[in-house]
């Protein structure tokens, strides 16, 4: 059943296969959002456990070690289809999703509108805490899904490849520093990760038509490689897993971001806003 689960499920879905034994809840919010109401049998895991710094650089994914631990707590096997939410418009929760994308884990999803949709939805939510059941589970990375910084080097002229910025107008144009440095990496094209959600709707996608209308506007096409970043790789996950969920194959995260690059003195920057490659 759950190979027919779609990377973008809506709380009504999602509702209708609650109680498979295949499907594993995984809340990101923190203890007091949890405590206070969660999806039935959801697990909670806090975010900080997604992400490992080696600075400059402050949102790697942990190494295998730490990522088996981590899967292997959180019951994680074969079987089981990850839904993943949040009341963070998303982030965190794809967050999660693109972690177990690199480790070869494909059955994921987002609950679309996280929890704040599933609520307006009228359907049912538990106090109780929901303790993981834990399994053995031996996670393995490669360059699946990741790029790293001395890559990004190698492709900044490659008209086959199309970095996407997924931070702000400001922090991409260099008003807005958060780093070392200001600005974004040379030829990025950039959309903030949240313009793709409706903010009425608890960020909800945007239809897909209304999506592939504006990535293709900025060049960002299936033929091309296309690399999100953003500053820790949060917002960027969620800009990966909108992309996996449009049928785009060749996607690969710089989890380095801009907290690596902008802290950097030996790399280009640029400061001028432009989204033509």
């Amino acid at each position: 059943m759950t190979d027919s689960i779609p990377i973008i499920i809506n709380p009504d879905a999602l509702f209708q296969l609650i109680r498979d034994p295949e499907i594993l809840l995984v809340d990101l919010r923190s203890r007091e959002e949890y405590d206070a109401g969660h999806l039935p049998d959801a697990v909670l895991l806090d975010y900080v456990r997604l992400i490992e710094a080696q600075p400059p650089a402050l949102g790697l994914p942990p190494g295998e070690e730490k990522l088996s631990a981590l899967f292997s707590w959180l019951g994680l096997s074969d079987l089981k289809h990850v839904v993943a939410y949040d009341q963070d418009a998303g982030a965190a929760a794809c967050r999660l999703l693109w972690t177990l994308d690199i480790a070869g884990h494909p059955n994921y999803s987002l609950l679309n509108g996280g929890y704040g949709a599933w609520v307006d939805s009228g359907l049912p939510t538990n106090s109780l805490y929901h303790a993981p059941s834990p399994t053995i589970c031996n996670a393995k990375t490669g360059s699946h899904g990741i790029r790293s910084r001395q890559q990004i080097i190698e492709k900044l002229d490659d008209p086959n490849v199309v970095l996407l910025d997924s931070r702000s107008a400001l922090e991409f144009n260099g008003q807005k520093r958060l780093a070392a440095r200001s600005g974004h990496i040379p030829g990025a094209v950039n959309l903030d990760w949240i313009e793709v959600t409706d903010p009425a709707r608890h960020y909800q996608l945007l239809d897909e038509d209304k999506l592939l209308v504006t990535y293709h506007g900025l060049g960002v096409v299936p033929e091309k490689e296309i690399i999100p970043y953003c500053q820790t790789h949060r917002r960027s996950s969620h800009t990966y897993i909108v992309l996996k969920h449009l049928g785009y194959k060749n996607v690969h995260a710089y989890a380095g971001s801009w907290s690596e690059w902008g802290n950097l003195g030996d790399v280009p920057v640029q400061s001028n806003y432009s989204t033509k490659r």
